[in-house]
């Protein structure tokens, strides 16, 4: 759910029913990122938020996760370049991640292509490099931007015909049945889905090609879909792996 921001820097703590770990602020954790990409525009969504209802029928909320995204960059055409930061502290093992990639206007998937462009820490520990990376993806910005648009070029001129995309889509598929797969059965199946259907934009016409890039972004609809939050990043990047991007 997409919330303004400074609700979310306005919210309680959260706490854990019989636990011993102490958080803090969402504007403790928030600030700081804040600081380091300043003067931006966000984007600020919320899951599973708890609410609180004083004797005055006040009412209090906090929000166990959440997920700040900044514009930041030069924009390629059809795309927003972004900079996010994620917690999420009603989890076994609490932790705090911050990414750097590209949204896409038509379908608002993210497109992350690099596996070191997510970096993960937990806050049961020192995770103040969550930030200094958070600093380093802003400076690194225009590199990422120009890498972005050569491997996107590539991808949009390699096609399967549809021979091609039919074993392409089951390798796919054979591939998510592993144990140790990140990309879901039900992510290639929805790709699957959305290219024969005539009414989505990753249709496939009988007879016609389909790119590698449109692909790829069919398989990512479905993380978009989701309303997880946390693990966005780090799936969008598991496509790319199981697609040979980098």
């Amino acid at each position: 759910m997409e919330v303004e921001l400074n609700e979310v820097l306005e919210s309680k703590i959260f706490t854990k029913e019989n636990s011993l770990v102490t958080f803090q602020s969402p504007k403790a954790y928030l600030q700081p990122f804040l600081d380091i990409v300043e003067n931006q525009n966000f984007s600020c969504k919320v899951q599973d938020a708890v609410v609180n209802e004083n004797e005055d029928h006040s009412r209090n909320t906090a929000f166990p996760r959440v997920a700040l995204e900044a514009r930041v960059g030069s924009q390629v055409a059809g795309y927003d370049s972004v900079i996010g930061v994620i917690f999420a502290l009603n989890i076994q093992s609490p932790v705090i991640k911050v990414y750097t990639g590209q949204n896409a206007h038509a379908c608002t998937n993210l497109t992350i292509f690099n596996a070191t462009a997510v970096s993960q820490y937990s806050l049961m520990n020192d995770y103040s490099d969550v930030y200094r990376k958070a600093d380093y993806y802003l400076k690194q910005k225009e590199a990422e931007i120009e890498q972005f648009v050569r491997v996107r070029e590539n991808l949009l001129n390699e096609f399967y015909n549809e021979e091609e995309l039919k074993k392409e889509l089951g390798r796919l598929l054979l591939a998510t049945t592993k144990k140790n797969s990140k990309v879901s059965y039900g992510a290639i199946a929805g790709a699957s889905r959305l290219i024969q259907d005539s009414n989505s934009i990753y249709y496939q016409k009988p007879g016609d090609s389909l790119s590698k890039m449109t692909l790829y972004d069919a398989i990512t609809q479905n993380i978009t879909d989701s309303v997880d939050l946390l693990y966005k990043p780090n799936k969008t990047i598991a496509v790319s792996q199981l697609l040979g991007i980098s």
